[in-house]
């Protein structure tokens, strides 16, 4: 999940720079390892998104996140979902995400959809979770958890001003790759993700969703 992130990411920024660059050509953009990251984001965003749009916080994470760029309303949206559902090829949403939106708009719609998620509700790190525990042991799960914690510093280090390469991306990717085997074996804040990328006013997961096990329980009564 947190590699799959930092592929994205490094994607993102790698155009940030061509585009700010007297030499980018569109021929960069049409490589065939382009036009297949290009795939793999798409295919992202529309399984998070789906994801996201099921929960209650849906209204929510629309008007923040999707309407910038879709320009339609709420409401507009949730009547258009009664009609085409997602997973519908004729759904807009579906059209636009694979279909009509450029580049740049996908990588709007991505950063959007990251700091949502960080600064509103974790709702990709609910979804799984609820499919790890599959109704059983939801009970272990605790708010100060190490993997929640970590899941976030990693969302508050990505977010913040100590990425601007992708030099820092490389050493971000191996610092999780460092850090695989400690978790939960070591006090977190001796791990490397913690001594070598500070963040200031960091918010403790218990603090910043103090109801997310609750929600949790909540739905997999309904599973």
């Amino acid at each position: 999940m947190l590699e799959e992130l930092l592929d994205l990411y490094t994607f993102e920024l790698e155009y940030s720079h061509r585009m700010t660059s007297y030499t980018f050509s569109e021929k960069w953009i049409n490589t065939t390892r382009s036009r297949a990251r290009t795939r793999k984001l798409k295919k992202y965003l529309f399984s998070h998104v789906t994801i996201i749009l099921k929960t209650e916080c849906r209204e929510d994470f629309y008007t923040t996140a999707l309407r910038p760029i879709l320009h339609k309303s709420y409401k507009e949206m949730d009547l258009s979902l009664q009609k085409t559902p997602l997973t519908d090829p004729e759904n807009e949403i579906y059209l636009q995400i694979f279909y009509h939106l450029p580049l740049k708009d996908l990588f709007i719609l991505f950063t959007n959809v990251i700091n949502w998620e960080h600064q509103a509700y974790p709702a990709l790190l609910e979804y799984m979770l609820i499919e790890k525990f599959n109704n059983k042991d939801v009970d272990q799960l605790e708010l100060k958890d190490d993997l929640l914690r970590y899941y976030i510093r990693f969302l508050d280090v990505l977010s913040s001003n100590e990425i601007i390469s992708l030099f820092d991306l490389d050493a971000l990717r191996n610092t999780l790759r460092l850090d695989a085997e400690k978790i939960t074996r070591k006090p977190l804040e001796d791990s490397i993700l913690y001594t070598d990328w500070p963040v200031t006013n960091a918010t403790p997961f218990e603090q910043r969703f103090p109801s997310f096990k609750d929600n949790i329980i909540k739905k997999q009564v309904h599973i």
